[in-house]
């Protein structure tokens, strides 16, 4: 977006709300599809299980706090607050009930990883290009920025150095780094889940080659964008990946303990042989203070309001109706929902991802089980970040979720859009002929 800002407009100049929204009319769009297909009887109508029930339960417990107090004439901090706080899970609801081929599936997939790739390169080409180059494409040449509506600043430097942190074509190093979160994971089972068969190993050679490969160059990204939440959050997802994968062989249980002695022991070598790095870099102090008076705060206002004080209140969406521009940012999308939505709201959001991580699991489906532990990766994130914050990041997520567990049918989403095209089109031509 940043991009097509500095070609066709001024930087400091937004885009028009219809350009802006684009991801929103589309998933309008596709509702209206899924409903008008549902009402044909071209597929069935959907089978709501426990998780469909409490993330309903969840949207509509949500809305009502922000209708509750900002009432309908300031219904734009609802609307900005399920922008970014709801549409990913109705965006999820859409598409787990519209039927897939296998085929169709794995096509989704195989697209995605070939964008991930991509997006992995890019962060590999910021590294060793001129920091402010992305100014020349529509970025803000101010660094550490954030203004609402505004440009993305070209970096995010760590403080007190001049370190750019990698944000590949997201808009800050959180974001990439919580997209990597997911990406990782499904990479690590591309090269590692097991094959039934010789021929399959051999077959798939190439693509698990394909697999390593960016597994390496994610771990680069992820750290040279200096996330120290997305490094935790990594290292427990991809720990429990090598459990799921591994934990039958006979050499596992002294593998993992050595893995573990070594990441200890490289640990305190850093903190010991370079101390600078380890106290600017890693410790941060002045960053941690900012993270304990936020979440402070986040957790003081929870005590008061335990039934919430509005959707939209807190996070990336108060930031476009607080004088300062910065808005109330509790420093943890956990807080964020619990000053939104209150403990009601708090509860049912921690259901929804126990329940998605459960039924991720349950498809024994590799991706499936890549999907859990990166579900796993984001959520340690969200306790000191804004994780779902990115629409990049959650809808991509979320979607790729519901398309894995989405029903399978012979006859496909591909194959309904083009009868349902070809259908509309012949009556309206039959209509003015």
């Amino acid at each position: 977006m940043n991009v097509f800002q500095g070609i066709f407009l001024y930087v400091d100049v937004p885009f028009p709300l219809w350009i802006a929204a684009w991801k929103e009319i589309l998933i309008v769009i596709f509702a209206l599809a899924l409903a008008i297909l549902i009402f044909q009887k071209k597929i069935p109508f959907p089978k709501f299980d426990t998780l469909d029930g409490v993330i309903t339960l969840y949207i509509v417990w949500a809305l009502s706090t922000g209708f509750f107090r900002w009432g309908i004439l300031d219904i734009e901090r609802t609307i900005f607050g399920a922008k970014y706080s709801l549409l990913f899970l109705i965006f999820f609801l859409l598409v787990r009930h519209f039927p897939l081929k296998e085929e169709e599936r794995n096509k989704f997939f195989h697209y995605f990883l070939g964008v991930a790739a991509i997006t992995f390169f890019f962060g590999v080409f910021q590294k060793f290009l001129p920091q402010d180059f992305l100014v020349h494409f529509g970025y803000s040449p101010v660094f550490s920025d954030f203004a609402p509506g505004g440009p993305t600043s070209y970096c995010q430097m760590i403080s007190f150095t001049n370190t750019c942190r990698l944000q590949s074509f997201f808009s800050g190093p959180n974001d990439f780094s919580a997209f990597l979160m997911f990406t990782l994971p499904l990479f690590f089972f591309l090269v590692l889940h097991p094959f039934h068969r010789k021929k399959e190993i051999q077959k798939n050679a190439p693509l698990r080659a394909f697999g390593a490969t960016m597994f390496l160059i994610g771990i680069f990204d992820l750290v040279f964008a200096y996330s120290r939440s997305a490094w935790a959050g990594a290292i427990v997802s991809l720990t429990l990946g090598f459990i799921i994968l591994f934990r039958e062989k006979q050499w596992f249980k002294k593998t993992f303990w050595s893995l573990i002695s070594l990441a200890l022991v490289a640990f305190v070598s850093l903190s010991f042989f370079a101390h600078e790095f380890f106290e600017k870099v890693i410790i941060r102090i002045s960053s941690n203070q900012g993270h304990f008076e936020r979440s402070r705060d986040g957790i003081l206002h929870i005590l008061l309001h335990p039934f919430g004080t509005g959707l939209g209140d807190s996070g990336p969406a108060s930031a476009r109706f607080y004088a300062n521009e910065t808005g109330f940012i509790p420093e943890s999308w956990y807080l964020q929902v619990g000053i939104d939505t209150g403990f009601p709201g708090l509860i049912l959001f921690f259901m929804i991802l126990f329940l998605l991580g459960k039924r991720l699991f349950q498809i024994h489906d590799w991706r499936g089980q890549a999907l859990m532990c990166g579900l796993l990766g984001i959520s340690i994130m969200a306790i000191l970040l804004h994780s779902w914050e990115s629409a990049s990041v959650s809808l991509t997520f979320w979607g790729l979720a519901g398309i894995l567990l989405s029903p399978t049918e012979k006859s496909g989403f591909f194959t309904k859009v083009k009868r349902f095209f070809t259908s509309f089109s012949q009556k309206i031509f039959r209509k003015f002929s």
